[in-house]
């Protein structure tokens, strides 16, 4: 990518566990969100918050237009899923775009799942 580029590419993600099991913990996602950035950092996303419950999670990331969305999903569900034990997600995922007059108001509905 050079100067000339502008990009603003956020993603609200959604997506739940094997069977929709009551597995996510305040404590889980504690280590889910570190996984999560850890896994993402490593792609060049960012996640910008990672908040969930029970038996789902919910995500706002910025992406390079390199990364699809099923590339980024696949990628942060098979390594939460191999650095977690026990965690396993269900196939399948939501995903909706969030442009910079609905991030903050995204963001806050994340924060409070």
């Amino acid at each position: 990518m050079n100067e000339h580029t502008y990009r603003d590419i956020v993603f609200h993600i959604v997506f739940s566990t094997k069977n929709r099991e009551d597995v996510i913990t305040p404590t889980l996602m504690k280590g889910l969100r570190a996984v999560l950035a850890d896994k993402a950092g490593n792609l060049g996303l960012i996640v910008h918050i990672a908040n969930g419950r029970g038996d789902h999670v919910h995500l706002q990331v910025s992406a390079p237009p390199k990364w699809s969305v099923s590339e980024i999903v696949k990628n942060l569900k098979g390594y939460s899923s191999y650095k977690i034990p026990g965690l396993y997600w269900q196939r399948g995922y939501g995903v909706f775009t969030v442009d910079r007059s609905s991030f903050d108001k995204v963001f806050n509905y994340i924060k409070h799942q």
